[in-house]
């Protein structure tokens, strides 16, 4: 019996002094993580394109014309709705008469105009169907957004008055193939109501 009171006894004085332990110290709060890689800050959105010069107008907007015609051409292939193959052939045609509208207009003012390709962005050759649809129209709203600014820019500061002639008289076909781009857009689900 003895033996059990110390035992009870060694117990309460654990129990006892447990009870004295002090709390732990708190613990300062862990730092948040840091960002993912993957979380990278958006890229800044570049300026609409504006003209420098008479120049500066001709050789941006034969670059735009010829990206236009080459995803309109890759597009009239391989667009997967039918609306959508139409529509970029129509484009297309139109990019070429205005190309060589510019072309005329540069001859006139004696200006070279830059060599450009028809190269349309590597996103539209990877892509297929559906997805595919989605891309072009979406490269062709922000690529009408651009030639309208880049048009508007030389509306309002071309030196020339041949040429800034030439910028006011395309712009109302350039909103209107915008309008269009955006119709589109908005029967395939890219654009809302």
């Amino acid at each position: 019996m003895a033996r059990s009171l110390w035992v009870a006894l060694a117990l309460l004085t654990m129990t006892a002094l447990g009870g004295c332990v002090p709390p732990p110290a708190p613990t300062a709060p862990a730092p948040p993580p840091a960002p993912a890689a993957s979380e990278a800050p958006p890229a800044p959105v570049p300026a609409p394109p504006t003209a420098k010069s008479d120049q500066d107008f001709i050789n941006q907007a034969a670059g735009m014309n010829a990206r236009e015609i080459g995803m309109a051409r890759l597009a009239h292939g391989k667009g997967a709705a039918k609306r959508l193959r139409l529509f970029a052939q129509h484009l297309a045609l139109e990019y070429i008469e205005l190309d060589k509208r510019l072309s005329a207009l540069a001859k006139h003012l004696k200006l070279d105009v830059a060599p450009t390709l028809d190269q349309p962005p590597p996103v539209l050759l990877t892509t297929i169907g559906p997805d595919f649809d989605l891309h072009y129209l979406d490269l062709v709203i922000k690529g009408q957004q651009d030639l309208i600014s880049l048009y508007q820019s030389e509306a309002d500061n071309g030196r020339d008055v041949r040429a800034k002639h030439f910028a006011r008289e395309v712009l109302p076909a350039l909103r209107r193939r915008l309008d269009e781009a955006r119709a589109h857009g908005r029967t395939i689900g890219l654009l809302g109501p």
